[in-house]
């Protein structure tokens, strides 16, 4: 299952958002199979928002991604929304209070 026995990541990436009042967001690299995995928090406690990203500096071409997100209305992870890459772009939804773990290949 994911997560079990898991890690962040080998190599950690600069992220920073372009709000830091509403949003955190961390980036690392896996050597093993050269995914970018992120997490994207935010801090807003009633707005949801529409998270979009842009990759800069790498070389890798992502083409997918999975997403999975706790909040406040379950202790438990669970899958999150569908994510949009196209090209160095990733857009996300991000529910009020909400920690998301995105995992690109």
């Amino acid at each position: 299952s994911h997560g079990k026995a898991g890690s962040f990541g080998d190599t950690a990436m600069a992220a920073a958002p372009s709000d830091l009042e509403k949003a955190s967001i961390y980036a690392a690299t896996a050597d093993k199979d050269g995914s970018l995995t992120l997490i994207v928090i935010n801090k807003d406690q009633k707005a949801n928002y529409r998270g979009k990203i842009q990759l800069e500096g790498g070389t890798r071409k992502y083409t997918r991604a999975e997403a999975f997100v706790v909040d406040g209305k379950s202790p438990k992870i669970r899958a999150g929304g569908a994510v949009t890459v196209q090209g160095t772009d990733v857009t996300l939804a991000l529910p009020a209070l909400s920690a998301t773990l995105v995992v690109l290949r």
